[in-house]
């Protein structure tokens, strides 16, 4: 009778054994999958975040981020006076080239003045200008009549290295003299030597 109830409470004491282990096997497989799919549950949460907080900047886009925020096509910076190409200043709404007259000064007056055209010959291998000697003979050239008012723009070009860059400053009636060359864009008149200027460029070649 002793043997037979020790057989039972060894029995039922290792059926709570296993009873106990299966619960623990369980209830460790519960904590597993709620631990491995709490990671996950971030994640997503920090993805949802970073794209709500791009929605509410909507200037920027992918660029923006990745700190590319300048424009892909910038305008190209200017040239570096030092590296000899052509570069100047001024008023954006001056002429260039097609001037209607190139000339030397000889005789200023009050609202005009008198230049001995400079002539454009053309030497075979391209075109040179042709001017009379400094104080020689110049009556083999033609000479013109430049006359001008308070409408008229009068600048200054300092030109550097031969022509390969220049300066342009404003200017006035006082800054031209005698034996300057000038650059003239107007308007003749119907004797065909004078022509009113609507801009003078006096050029100053630094040498």
């Amino acid at each position: 009778m002793k043997k037979r109830l020790e057989k039972l409470l060894k029995k039922q004491l290792w059926k709570r054994t296993i009873l106990a282990g299966m619960v623990c096997v369980m209830l460790l497989g519960v904590q597993g999958c709620g631990g491995s799919q709490e990671p996950a549950d971030t994640e997503q949460e920090t993805e949802r975040d970073a794209l709500d907080a791009q929605a509410e900047k909507p200037g920027e886009g992918p660029e923006d981020v990745n700190g590319d925020s300048g424009p892909a096509d910038a305008p190209d910076s200017p040239q570096d006076p030092a590296s000899g190409a052509e570069t100047g200043g001024g008023n954006a709404s001056r002429k260039e080239g097609n001037e209607d007259l190139t000339g030397e000064i000889r005789e200023l007056e009050d609202g005009q003045f008198t230049v001995v055209v400079i002539q454009t010959e053309d030497i075979g291998d391209g075109m040179v200008m042709v001017s009379p000697a400094s104080g020689g003979d110049d009556s083999d050239f033609a000479h013109a009549t430049v006359t001008y008012d308070e409408n008229t723009d009068i600048y200054i070009r300092t030109i550097y290295d031969g022509g390969a860059r220049y300066e342009d400053a404003d200017g006035s009636a006082e800054d031209l003299t005698r034996d300057d060359t000038v650059d003239v864009w107007g308007t003749y008149g119907s004797d065909g030597t004078t022509i009113h200027a609507d801009q003078i460029q006096i050029n100053r070649v630094v040498r």
